[in-house]
């Protein structure tokens, strides 16, 4: 017997049944049992001190039921990344994005044709990620066989999954792409991002910078950082002509990750100004709840909480168009999945789409996003031009493609 098995045993002792025993008690209460853990489980068990202490019986059975769900969570993500590593090919690319930013992992699926979600599902936040798990990614990776992947988004834990990649083999590329932009800049956190990933950069760890954000790159390329502007696009859809079943509805739909910079509340307002239209959303959180019942605005379907990606698009196909009238964008994807199953939306004027289509500017971009009169004004105008604007969206759209399959060779190569 130890003198830790000896310490542990007259201590529990004094804890839970309140009497002292000697050291020599100890010795022939582990020896009676043939083990410590033997003994404790008769004290705690047998004995009956479970039963007459509940709050320490739950707190057992959470620790116990804790312990069993990491287990199963363990098993349950070493298999999935091994089914999903085994459906790569390792001679192309895979883009690393993490599922809880639905805007970044909506731009990733659509840029590169092999992505990998870390963590696996949107429910666990990057910053709960310890350095255990950081090192089980890592192996994750370098057991894949692929020799190149895009960081998209770049959290805090994505550079020491890097560094502990490169430790191991110094010859697999990094790049990253940066989603934020210049007003995002003036968050102290993401300024701070922002550096940490400049440094990794100038210090050969990154090779090659992909923002989204036009004329970000070429801030970089003033500090000598290889950078290209990547451009995002989706197909449009075989859409059937749009009959009178398709309610007049307005959707807002927003991820639910950010707050000033993408307010609902102007867009709320409009739809309140549409006397003839209804409201359908989710993402726009407890505050715009509380405006949607305090303007009384009509609505068919309204959710505080952002929904799956998929439902959002069969959604978004039920309206006649959608609000995204933000004040902060790189280049939204809300828009371009809006138009994908042939639903206008307006933007606001913090981003380039649609700039170089007259057309679609002026009839799309709202340069004054917090007025709901205009909102409303031109959110009206665009249904009863639906067909033309989808017309010419579609040519804009081809364009698109083929200079962001370009910008994507130039930043792959």
């Amino acid at each position: 017997m130890t003198i830790l098995d000896r310490n542990i045993i007259a201590d529990t002792v004094r804890l839970l049944e309140q009497r002292t025993i000697s050291d020599a008690d100890a010795d022939r209460l582990c020896g009676e049992y043939k083990s410590r853990d033997v003994f404790l489980r008769e004290l705690c068990v047998t004995r009956g001190f479970l039963a007459r202490h509940p709050d320490v019986a739950a707190a057992i059975g959470r620790v116990r039921s804790t312990s069993r769900l990491q287990r199963d969570d363990a098993r349950s993500r070493r298999g999935f990344y091994e089914s999903a590593f085994a459906q790569l090919d390792p001679g192309e690319p895979v883009a690393v994005y993490v599922p809880r930013w639905r805007g970044v992992a909506a731009a990733t699926r659509c840029l590169y044709r092999q992505s990998i979600p870390i963590p696996a599902t949107p429910n666990k936040h990057p910053e709960d990620i310890d350095a255990a798990e950081i090192a089980v990614y890592a192996d994750f990776l370098l057991a894949s066989g692929c020799r190149h992947f895009v960081i998209s988004g770049g959290d805090n834990f994505h550079l020491e999954l890097i560094h502990q990649v490169l430790g191991k083999d110094p010859d697999i590329r990094f790049d990253l792409v940066w989603h934020s932009n210049y007003l995002q800049m003036g968050e102290e956190a993401d300024w701070r991002q922002l550096r940490r990933w400049v440094h990794a950069a100038q210090n050969g760890a990154i090779t090659r910078f992909g923002v989204i954000k036009a004329g970000l790159d070429e801030f970089l390329r003033k500090l000598d950082i290889d950078s290209v502007l990547l451009r995002l696009f989706l197909p449009m859809r075989r859409v059937e002509p749009r009959r009178g079943e398709i309610p007049n509805a307005v959707g807002i739909w927003l991820s639910g990750s950010s707050s000033y910079r993408k307010l609902p509340h102007a867009m709320i307002a409009a739809v309140k100004a549409m006397p003839t239209f209804y409201l359908k959303g989710a993402g726009i959180g407890p505050e715009g709840m509380a405006l949607v019942t305090a303007l009384d605005v009509p609505f068919l379907q309204v959710l505080q909480d952002p929904i799956p990606y998929t439902r959002m698009l069969n959604e978004i196909a039920k309206t006649k168009v959608s609000l995204y009238v933000t004040i902060s964008e790189c280049s939204p994807m809300l828009p371009v999945e809006s138009f994908s199953v042939g639903v206008p939306c307006l933007i606001g004027p913090s981003s380039d789409l649609f700039r170089d289509d007259r057309l679609l500017r002026e009839m799309l971009v709202v340069e004054e996003p917090y007025n709901p009169g205009l909102i409303a004004e031109k959110a009206t105008a665009v249904v009863q031009r639906t067909d033309e604007i989808l017309s010419a969206y579609r040519k804009y759209n081809q364009s698109v493609e083929i200079r962001a399959r370009e910008a994507l060779a130039r930043f792959l190569a």
